[in-house]
């Protein structure tokens, strides 16, 4: 049997989220046993304290787990990890988790996450599959690619669920600021609204364009090493413009298409070979309703049981088959 520590922090998860259905799945599994710890201070170099999940649980436990500090263990007693933290990662996790990867073996290696889930990572493998952008921390740079256009987008370098995605709108001789997380604000001025946005993180910006046919929804594509799981659509209700389940949106399930898995084929041995196994793909329509990639999400990846739900039967078990087949340093 496999001791599988998850780390991860519950109350970042509302009801709808994944992560409740990962726990039940792992913990139903006869060949693991499964572990909770809190993202917030549980772990050290070389000890974790943590607390057995059961297959009972529901999302009041989920959210209950938080405050079950558990027994300690050392470092030794896991098999395999499994980071599901939501960005931005607390101070130190990352780094503290890296000096396990002697002795443990990780789902998607920490020391892998700290380098390479960022934008500027996308950039440096994919940029010839995603629409116009920059990264900058240069507003003369931004504002120089925002003119002349009457919408553009700006997003952090780490954030997640749409909530470092900011939409810059001309509207007559105003220009409004719109953020799932934030009432719309009004500028006089392109460089007043990029000002305000700029504020919110020392990282460089992705200024990018907007897709008109963004509306349409959000494809998200899974993908475990070099398997293609399935695909949904995330459509937003009508109350926002961000397609993210997170932002109160709804999945449809379809088809991947040739050229998406050929940008698959091209871009995810690059994650994979460094250490990231579990990634999610996102694509929107560009101007002539072509599916488009946007983002490549690594290591911090639910979505398996939403698949499943919508009709790709196995998923789960695909996925917990896959997980047992991860050498184990320990052994």
């Amino acid at each position: 049997m496999r001791k599988l520590l998850c780390i991860t922090q519950p109350s970042t998860h509302p009801s709808f989220d994944t992560t409740v259905a990962l726990y039940q799945a792992w913990a139903q599994h006869q060949a693991i046993e499964l572990y909770h710890a809190n993202a917030e201070g549980a772990v050290s170099e070389r000890s974790v304290r943590a607390c057995v999940v059961t297959d009972s649980i529901s999302y009041d436990d989920f959210l209950n787990l938080e405050s079950s500090l558990g027994q300690e263990f050392p470092v030794s007693h896991f098999d395999l990890v499994f980071l599901r933290t939501d960005k931005p990662y607390p101070a130190g996790l990352l780094e503290t988790c890296s000096t396990w990867e002697d002795d443990i073996s990780f789902v998607n290696l920490a020391s892998a996450t700290l380098n390479i889930e960022t934008r500027i990572f996308l950039h440096q493998i994919a940029k010839d599959f995603i629409p116009p952008s920059i990264l900058t921390r240069d507003k003369a740079e931004a504002l120089q690619f925002a003119r002349d256009r009457e919408r553009f987008i700006v997003k952090k370098n780490r954030s997640y669920g749409g909530k470092g995605v900011y939409l810059i709108e001309q509207q007559h001789d105003t220009y409004r600021v719109r953020n799932v997380l934030l009432n719309d604000t009004t500028f006089s001025t392109t460089e007043a609204a990029l000002d305000f946005v700029w504020e919110l993180s020392d990282e460089p910006f992705e200024v990018c364009a907007y897709l008109a046919k963004a509306s349409e929804g959000d494809k998200r594509i899974l993908v475990v090493e070099d398997e293609i799981y399935g695909a949904y659509i995330r459509r937003s209700s009508g109350n926002t413009w961000v397609n993210n389940i997170s932002a109160g949106g709804y999945a449809e399930l379809c088809e991947v298409l040739p050229h998406e898995e050929a940008i698959i084929r091209a871009t995810a041995p690059e994650y994979v070979s460094r250490g990231m196994r579990t990634l999610g793909y996102d694509f929107l329509q560009n101007d002539e309703g072509i599916w488009t990639l946007t983002e490549i999400n690594a290591g911090n990846i639910g979505g398996y049981n939403r698949l499943e739900d919508l009709g790709r039967a196995g998923t789960m078990d695909r996925l917990i088959d896959w997980m047992l087949t991860i050498p184990l340093i320990s052994t």
